[in-house]
């Protein structure tokens, strides 16, 4: 009796083997191995039965005549394909960023920029008698710190199916010009996730003028306007590989994630917190205690 069957042939979803195929650039076959179930150490004297022992090997077989016992887990030949992704796909830090434009969708735009002149990023068009509420801003701003995606979406549906027809679009611009567009659509049927796709460009940013006079006798100037063009030049082509490699693709991020770029104007505002009275402050002379 083998601890596994081919996965054609499989009655239960257990009995299925992961078949794992080396293949060459023209789809011709080298070789075939097929992975089944993990072989566990006895459990402990005394431990209850169903608490088991931990994995230390695996059953693999190559054809139908003999399967084998090799001391290795393979626990990287996930079954599932999202397993295999990596689902880090965009690692922004907030102080990378000059600007945040959140549109579209159900609620007012949304603006949060750093000053011309330096300083930390801030809520744009605050409403009278409110003031920013940091927390949640810090969580609008930090969002694209090690933005995860869990899955990758059927590739067969369309823009109405995903509400990528009408997204809401999150715009994000760094301080060396590049331009992370992510477009977040609806969420599929029973689920919390939301779909979303992704574009990056880049744009120079403005020459300084100290770059822009540069002249042929000042040699640190032309170095200084050189370095800026060679900086621009890698930057443009890093854009266009990543959005090679992104742009193709709909994306399921999670609740959290998502939330935390949907956050409306609203959520990053509170009431200001109004300033003490005078008249409530006890002097020294009516707080003090008698003298004993």
């Amino acid at each position: 009796m083998t601890p596994f069957v081919a996965p054609g042939a499989a009655r239960k979803a257990e009995q299925r083997a992961t078949v794992v195929e080396l293949k060459t650039s023209d789809g011709a076959t080298l070789s075939s191995l097929r992975v089944g179930k993990a072989h566990n150490l006895p459990s402990p004297a005394g431990t209850p039965p169903e608490m088991g022992g931990y994995p230390d090997g695996r059953y693999v077989a190559l054809d139908d005549s003999r399967v084998y016992l090799v001391g290795d887990p393979l626990d990287d030949f996930a079954p599932a394909d999202r397993d295999w992704l990596d689902q880090d796909f965009l690692n922004l830090s907030a102080t990378d960023l000059a600007s945040i434009d959140v549109t579209g969708g159900t609620n007012a735009p949304v603006r949060v920029a750093r000053p011309a002149a330096g300083g930390d990023l801030t809520l744009q068009d605050v409403p009278a008698g409110k003031e920013v509420d940091s927390g949640k801003l810090g969580r609008l701003t930090g969002a694209f710190g090690y933005l995860r995606f869990e899955d990758v979406a059927d590739p067969s549906l369309g823009p109405s199916a995903t509400g990528l027809d009408k997204p809401t679009v999150v715009k994000a611009s760094t301080v060396k010009g590049a331009v992370y567009t992510l477009k977040i659509g609806s969420s599929p049927a029973n689920d919390t996730r939301r779909y979303a796709s992704v574009v990056v460009s880049f744009a120079a940013p403005a020459v300084t003028g100290a770059v822009a006079a540069a002249s042929g006798t000042d040699t640190n100037a032309v170095a200084a306007a050189t370095a800026k063009v060679e900086e621009n030049r890698k930057a443009d082509a890093d854009a266009k590989a990543l959005n090679d490699k992104l742009s193709p693709w709909v994306f399921l991020l999670g609740e959290y994630q998502a939330g935390s770029l949907l956050l409306p104007g609203s959520e990053l505002v509170k009431d200001k917190t109004p300033p003490l009275s005078t008249n409530s402050v006890p002097t020294e002379a009516a707080s003090a205690e008698p003298a004993k």
